[in-house]
């Protein structure tokens, strides 16, 4: 298993990253929306499982005091059974 954590947005696939959103209940978030959402963020973490992703999360700071964290998710345990992860 090739479990890797990054912040490179340039290459994602959107399709995976509202797949995740949808598992969790967020229907709403389209596309052009998490594109545009994720690229407004300061701070992305993008975690993939054989090339594949299984959770993110975004922030935003002003790089001095404060900072807050947005749409933690990773992907529900029905969901991680494709990927062999017990």
């Amino acid at each position: 298993m090739d479990l890797r954590i990054h912040s490179d947005f340039s290459k994602v696939n959107l399709d995976e990253m509202k797949e995740i959103y949808s598992s969790v209940g967020w229907t709403k978030h389209t596309n052009e929306i998490i594109k545009q959402v994720f690229e407004a963020s300061n701070v992305i973490a993008l975690v993939t499982i054989n090339g594949r992703i299984i959770g993110f999360g975004r922030a935003m700071t002003e790089g001095v005091f404060n900072a807050a964290i947005y749409d933690v998710i990773v992907h529900t345990l029905e969901g991680l059974t494709s990927f062999n992860v017990e």
